[in-house]
């Protein structure tokens, strides 16, 4: 989700406001996404050994979802090559994704509204507040906008812990300026620092509530996340060895 310029709502903002490609934006984030990705890899999988996941599993699986994010990520490279807004691009790919929902009613009621209405609150809040506050924080967000190492990683990972990284992405962008090659590797910051708690992200609560439903402790899922937040954002402390 922090590879690709529509895996994550902060990529989305991140990636208008850069006005660049998709294919400019993956390249930018890839180098830091692919050594998280190891990370995390190495440190779960013996989790997973231990406790034999996957295995004699009977649960039945559908490639509609894997047919679909191949279709969107076809529209909006194509739609880049095209140089055609972004905004109608990633509509495109949406309308493409409901029409390969076929239980509306599942839709609705696994639909987490409370959660989301939670993300648009923060947003707003951060929005309304950075227009009356903006010169007091440009202090602050700009040496993170500006990816000022351990600074930015410390100060995203903070802030996306506090008020999810949706807003914490919202008011950076809203306080600072930000360089347009930088915008992929804030997105990569924004996004391995909701992998911390619950609030950090939206993605978070959706998982916590399945979790839960199916009694897995929250103790245990608390702990796992931290733990794999941690050792997943270590390359955020090094993302300006690429610049």
């Amino acid at each position: 989700s922090s590879l690709t310029p529509f895996g994550n709502p902060q990529n989305i903002l991140l990636w208008e406001g850069s006005r660049l490609g998709a294919a400019q934006f993956v390249a930018i984030a890839a180098p830091p996404v692919a050594v998280s990705a190891v990370l995390a890899l190495a440190f779960l999988y013996p989790f997973g050994r231990k406790n034999d996941m996957g295995t004699g599993s009977t649960a039945k699986f559908s490639v509609l979802p894997g047919v679909y994010l191949a279709l969107e990520a076809a529209i909006v490279f194509v739609a880049g090559y095209l140089n055609i807004q972004p905004v109608l691009s990633l509509f495109v790919s949406f309308v493409v994704g409901f029409a390969f929902q076929g239980n509306y009613s599942a839709l609705v009621k696994e639909f987490d509204s409370q959660g989301l209405l939670i993300l648009y609150t923060l947003i707003t809040l951060v929005t309304v507040s950075s227009i009356f506050i903006q010169a007091a924080l440009a202090g602050y967000t700009q040496p993170a906008a500006d990816l000022q190492e351990p600074y930015s990683a410390l100060f995203m990972l903070g802030l996306s812990n506090l008020i999810s990284n949706v807003p914490a992405t919202q008011l950076i962008l809203a306080t600072s300026h930000v360089v347009p090659q930088k915008a992929p590797l804030l997105a990569v910051e924004a996004g391995l620092s909701g992998n911390f708690d619950p609030i950090s992200s939206l993605a978070n609560l959706l998982a916590l509530n399945i979790l839960r439903r199916n009694g897995v402790k929250t103790t245990r899922i608390m702990l796992m996340l931290f733990a794999t937040g941690a050792v997943s954002a270590i390359p955020l402390f090094f993302l300006n060895a690429g610049l």
